[in-house]
């Protein structure tokens, strides 16, 4: 689980701003500092030839302990909009389990054959570096490595 502090977290933000501005058009939130319970977003429509080719939405929760910013939940989605396919990264709790790394997989969108699969925990870095490579490919989403997760 990600621990940062106030400067640490300021940067996190400037940093994957310029990550995601070099992609399309960014839309961020910082919204509740001053509560101790943050949310971080970030919005990216990722263009191509007039139309639209995929959208980036990246969700981070965090909860202010001991002057640390400690992440209690992320979602990194992107939805290849040309494909109709969402591969999506979440960590938070499911049901009876808390903290619970795991995969959203939609090679049709809307029609998942699982609710979730099994996946380590990744980092935001990660998730786009893997997002990115499936976004500039010419291939559809597979689930077939995937294991689905009981929950």
């Amino acid at each position: 689980m990600t621990v940062l502090s106030e400067a640490a977290l300021n940067l996190r933000v400037v940093d994957m701003t310029a990550r995601f501005d070099n992609i399309g058009e960014t839309v961020i939130q910082d919204v509740g500092a001053a509560t101790g319970y943050r949310l971080l977003q970030w919005k990216v429509v990722a263009p191509y030839e007039g139309a639209v080719m995929g959208r980036f939405q990246y969700d981070e929760w965090y909860e202010l302990q001991a002057a640390q910013w400690s992440m209690v939940k992320y979602a990194y989605d992107f939805l290849k909009t040309v494909r109709h396919s969402r591969l999506a990264f979440h960590a938070h709790p499911l049901l009876t389990r808390n903290w619970t790394p795991h995969v959203h997989c939609e090679p049709q969108l809307g029609t998942p054959t699982h609710s979730h699969y099994r996946f380590p925990e990744v980092t935001i870095y990660e998730a786009l570096e893997e997002h990115q490579r499936w976004w500039a490919s010419d291939t559809d989403l597979t689930c077939s490595a995937l294991y689905p997760l009981e929950t």
